[in-house]
């Protein structure tokens, strides 16, 4: 299957994977995936990066008990940049 986009970054929410979706059905090809799953009932985030575009991984930014991924674009004629996906479900919305 061959895809032609001209997006080079693409953050999906609410994703709804889990362990039993693997990487390589989830796969665009010419894209990384970087991607957080939920265990279940929905929720869970993946950023798509096209393959000429260097990343880094930022694990340093805390999410331990959040949906959330964030990467590092790191450009040579720019200044890098971070992108991040965080998915808040409802439930955790505080009313005012």
């Amino acid at each position: 299957m061959s895809v032609d986009l001209d997006t080079h970054i693409l953050a999906l929410n609410e994703t709804k994977l889990d362990s039993l979706y693997s990487k390589e059905l989830t796969h665009i090809p010419g894209y990384q995936q970087v991607r957080h799953d939920r265990c279940c009932n929905g929720g869970g985030v993946s950023i798509y990066i096209r393959d000429s575009i260097k990343l880094k991984h930022r694990s340093d930014i805390p999410a331990q008990e959040l949906e959330l991924k964030c990467i590092e674009i790191e450009s040579p004629k720019s200044y890098s940049f971070i992108v991040l996906s965080w998915y808040r479900p409802p439930s955790d919305l505080v009313m005012y």
